[in-house]
Parts: structure tokens; sequence; C-alpha cells
């Protein structure tokens, strides 16, 4: 797996994590 994906994956996470608190 590339750690760029990785990384942009973890993101799109943290970032719908962040709008579900709104």
């Amino acid at each position: 797996a590339n750690l760029f994906a990785k990384l942009g994956i973890n993101n799109n996470v943290e970032l719908a994590r962040r709008m579900l608190n709104l």
C-alpha cells in the first residue's frame, strides 16, 4: 500500500469524524 494513499485515507476519516462531531 502507498504511504501517501494511507495518509489520504486517514485524513478523510479524520475529516469525517470532525463533520460528525458538528
